[in-house]
C-alpha cells in the first residue's frame, strides 16, 4: 500500500532530521542561539527570551513521552516494544543531565539525572521482562 511506503519514508526522514537536530542542540547550543538571533535580525524581530525556546522543546518532549506511555498502556500486547523508546528517552536525558552537572551545571541537572535514571531502569526492566516472556 502506498500510504505505508509514504509513512515509512516520512518516518525515516524524520528520524534522521530529529537525530541530527538533537545532537546539534546538545553539542552546539551557542551556534543555535546565534543562528536564531541572526535570523531574527534579518526578519527584524527581536530575539526575546532564550528560555522560551527551551521551554517549548521541553514541553514537546514531555508531551511526546506522555502520549507514548498512553499508547503503550492502551495495548501493551501490541506496543510493548515502545518501552525501549521510553528507556532511550530517559537514559539519554539522565546521561546528558549528569554530564552537564559534572561540567559545572547546577543542582537542577543533578535532579534530572537522578529522577530520569530510575525511570529508565523501570522501562528497560519492563521491556526485558516482556521480551523474555514472549521468547519462550
Amino acid at each position: 500500500m502506498i500510504e505505508f511506503r509514504v509513512a515509512k519514508t516520512v518516518c525515516w526522514l524524520s528520524f534522521i532530521i530529529f537525530l541530527l537536530a538533537g545532537f546539534y542542540f546538545l553539542l552546539f547550543p551557542k551556534n543555535l542561539g546565534n543562528v536564531i538571533s541572526e535570523t531574527g535580525k534579518v526578519l527584524k524581530i527581536e530575539r526575546g527570551e532564550e528560555i522560551n525556546f527551551w521551554r517549548s522543546l521541553t514541553f514537546a518532549y514531555m508531551m511526546t513521552i506522555a502520549f507514548l506511555a498512553v499508547l503503550i498502556a492502551t495495548n501493551v500486547t501490541i506496543y510493548w516494544r515502545f518501552l525501549f523508546v521510553l528507556f532511550i528517552a530517559k537514559i539519554s536525558s539522565s546521561a546528558a543531565a549528569l554530564t552537564f552537572f559534572l561540567n559545572g551545571g547546577g543542582f537542577y541537572s543533578l535532579v534530572i539525572a537522578f529522577t530520569d535514571l530510575p525511570l529508565a531502569l523501570v522501562f528497560i526492566g519492563l521491556y526485558i521482562w516482556i521480551w523474555k516472556s514472549r521468547v519462550r
